[in-house]
């Protein structure tokens, strides 16, 4: 009877690891207290193998290459990956470095490119809980619909769009709950101001005075 080898594809690892061996086909479960190192072997040992690897830890956990690199879309090439919680890589080697074939979960960066379907922090592209990261050095950040649709930012609770011109081009409409200006405010239209029971507030400081007017012939009651 002929007696067959087998090993099994599945492994974990629930710390701070050097492999000494590869295993095409197989995928690895990151188990453990996060924020530790999976070394793989050299890509030369594993021309042509895949191996994926999917971190379980709640936190993050890096994959090292001892010699060339890791790349693939949406990456930047470097000797070490991070792996998110909840994320899984499949990375296959060339025999001098690691391309990553598959990403599910992880954050993407990209120096150019068109996303043109549905980008969510919250499943699809970047996994859950993941961000959104636009870092442009000396670039603007478009985000233009096609058709008539619309660019549509909403947070789920409180946050902030800090030293950002709304509307520095073409006006429209806007709503907002507290309006302050730290220099000088222009309004090219009517100001309606009603208060309801509550009074309204003309304060300036200093010696400076406060002049209303209506610039033409009008009343002030």
């Amino acid at each position: 009877m002929a007696r067959y080898n087998t090993v099994s594809l599945y492994l974990t690892v629930s710390g701070a690891t050097v492999m000494t061996y590869a295993i095409n086909g197989s995928i690895m479960t990151l188990t453990g207290a996060t924020g530790y190192q999976v070394t793989l072997v050299t890509p030369a040992y594993a021309t042509g193998w895949n191996q994926s690897f999917y971190n379980s830890t709640g936190g993050n956990v890096t994959l090292a290459t001892p010699s060339g690199t890791f790349s693939g879309n949406g990456f930047a090439t470097a000797a070490t990956i991070t792996i998110p919680h909840n994320a899984s890589f499949t990375v296959v080697s060339d025999g001098a470095s690691y391309i990553v074939t598959n990403n599910e979960g992880a954050n993407i960066t990209r120096t150019g490119g068109t996303f043109s379907g549905l980008l969510t922090a919250n499943g699809g592209i970047l996994g859950n809980g993941g961000n959104i990261q636009f870092n442009p050095s000396n670039a603007n950040i478009l985000l233009t619909p096609s058709g008539s649709g619309a660019v549509t930012i909403t947070s789920a609770g409180a946050g902030t769009m800090d030293n950002v011109s709304v509307g520095a081009t073409t006006r429209s409409t806007g709503a907002f709950t507290t309006l302050a200006a730290n220099s000088t405010a222009t309004f090219t239209g009517a100001i309606v101001a009603n208060t309801g029971a509550n009074n309204q507030s003309h304060t300036t400081t200093g010696s400076n005075t406060i002049t209303i007017s209506s610039g033409g012939t009008g009343d002030i009651y």
